[in-house]
């Protein structure tokens, strides 16, 4: 901030006080010119069971806990992790859901979790599956073949 700023110094040199000009105050040599780089504490708040009555609940990015909408799945900074600025964000996006209670929230999250399990399950393949084709298509490439005969073998193998 002294960088912006300008400070009148008395020139010492001479005898004369009205002497006076304007300068820039200079950093110290032992101090950084950029100030902004400087370490700050950063406190990562913590989640609270309670956030759940708000409709959120948390999840890990970047190693750190953030809140996530239950639902509409929109993630907040951690530090907006207090109960005022959850209810603002439930009472201006969800206006209609701020006079519900905790147990919906509940019943809205176990939902949520329910469904992706099942999204999991449904487009997951398994390793097993995913290392012969990767085989299958190794074969194809090395005798020069077209890959459409892929489809070919393993309709063979499948009837």
């Amino acid at each position: 901030m002294d960088k912006w700023l300008k400070r009148r110094k008395f020139n010492d040199d001479n005898s004369d006080n009205d002497n006076v000009r304007d300068q820039v105050n200079e950093p110290t040599p032992g101090t950084s010119k950029n100030t902004s780089c400087s370490k700050k504490y950063v406190v990562h708040r913590k989640y609270n069971h309670d956030f759940l009555k708000f409709g959120f609940t948390s999840t890990m990015e970047n190693d750190i806990v953030v809140p996530e909408c239950v639902i509409c799945g929109f993630k907040l900074s951690n530090s907006a992790m207090v109960p005022s600025k959850l209810q603002r964000h439930l009472v201006t996006n969800h206006p209609s859901l701020s006079t519900k209670d905790k147990s919906y929230f509940e019943r809205s999250l176990s939902s949520k979790i329910k469904q992706v399990k099942v999204f999991e399950k449904q487009v997951c393949v398994s390793e097993n599956t995913q290392v012969a084709s990767y085989e299958i298509a190794e074969l194809i490439a090395v005798k020069l073949k077209p890959h459409n005969l892929a489809e070919e073998i393993t309709l063979v193998c499948k009837n």
